[in-house]
């Protein structure tokens, strides 16, 4: 057991030296070699998930970049991501596969006691948080074109019976352009060092890489134009339906907050709050701790058509004792003028991509659209 109380605090924006305890990762170094015949060579850091850590490496049998996802020993075993990649590998064409990731290659690695899943996949550029931050106006054109994929992408998976379950800023990732060349020979560590100078432990590395993407600007050429969904961590199946899913906390869907049985619409909730946020540059729910506090923000938003469903609910959790505490902890007074429409930058926006938001925005996940009628909607066609 690795006490990191012996250990330095980390200055380098990487992964917590926690990730290497039991069931965690073992160490990995700019110039490893992994695969059958040492096919791929890490080259840098391209991220760290939740459960994984992703590097940036060379295929020398395709001469060609491509991700390393180093799946968390503990997680690596009948792994969900592993299962849906491979699904989407035996799906029917789908205009949307080109916007999901394409699994290239996989194995297991085993070293100091923990075995690894790696995914191979396409090496991909900055997410939309990374690519917009800071850009208050967004061209309305590429707002509508990313909107566009991603739809394309949530159909796909629906079309094979997957359910995404955390589409967010932060798992919308640009395809690299052909006119754009990444800096993997430019490489941050940060020293893993003890406190008392003594040797490290097995399971620790001697230095964390920081993510090459971390605080980098990109310019917003054409070049930028094709996204892919990723990760696939929180996914179900529309055949095993959860009542809860790890999601971002202002994506919560409203059944979630209820913790009602869970379908395919929670990705078409998370499609018109991404939607918005593409359109306006701004969220379109903000709030920290309880979800329920997103049920009178919710309102707020969406209005008197959100009245019915969400009234009958709340009633329903407090009968069925599905809370303890008193509802007026959490239920701040309402506020007016917060809809939708009410937006700031509203008469820069067009009534077709407000249509498609509120299409998307049904509190009743019953009567929320599929993705394949969206399809239909002006805002995309």
């Amino acid at each position: 057991m690795i006490n990191l109380d012996d250990y330095n605090d980390q200055s380098a924006p990487a992964e917590w030296l926690e990730y290497y305890q039991e069931g965690g990762y073992f160490p990995i170094y700019i110039g490893d070699f992994f695969g059958e015949n040492e096919r791929y060579e890490i080259l840098n850091k391209a991220g760290i998930g939740g459960f994984s850590l992703v590097w940036a490496a060379r295929d020398h049998e395709e001469n060609r970049y491509v991700s390393v996802k180093v799946i968390k020993a503990d997680q690596s075993e009948n792994n969900k991501e592993l299962a849906v990649l491979q699904r989407l590998q035996q799906a029917p064409s789908h205009e949307g596969l080109q916007h999901l990731p394409q699994l290239f290659d996989h194995f297991y690695v085993e070293r100091c006691g923990k075995k690894c899943l790696f995914l191979i996949t396409e090496l991909l550029g900055p997410n939309i948080h990374d690519m917009f931050y800071g850009i208050s106006i967004r061209p309305e054109i590429r707002s509508r074109s990313v909107t566009k994929q991603l739809l394309l992408a949530i159909d796909c998976l629906h079309s094979n019976g997957i359910v995404h379950g955390d589409i967010h800023e932060g798992n919308i990732l640009f395809r690299l352009p052909a006119s754009y060349n990444l800096p993997l020979d430019i490489v941050y560590k940060g020293e893993v060092l003890r406190n008392d100078g003594a040797p490290l432990e097995e399971e620790l590395p001697d230095y964390v890489v920081v993510p090459m993407m971390e605080d980098q600007t990109y310019p917003l050429g054409h070049d930028w134009k094709d996204i892919v969904l990723i990760d696939f961590s929180s996914t179900f199946y529309v055949s095993d339906s959860p009542t809860h899913i790890d999601a971002v906390p202002n994506m919560t869907p409203p059944e979630r907050i209820f913790r009602k049985s869970l379908s395919s619409a929670v990705d078409i909730w998370t499609l018109g709050c991404m939607t918005y946020q593409f359109a306006t540059g701004s969220r379109l729910l903000s709030f920290f701790g309880d979800s329920r506090r997103l049920i009178p923000a919710i309102y707020e938003k969406v209005g008197e058509s959100a009245a019915d469903w969400l009234l009958t609910s709340l009633l329903e959790a407090i009968h069925e004792g599905l809370w303890k505490d008193e509802c007026t902890k959490w239920f701040p007074k309402l506020r007016q003028g917060r809809l939708l429409e009410d937006h700031p930058r509203r008469t820069q926006i067009s009534d077709h991509a407000f249509q498609f938001i509120r299409k998307c925005l049904v509190v009743d996940p019953t009567k929320r659209p599929a993705a394949g009628e969206l399809q239909n909607e002006k805002w995309v066609v």
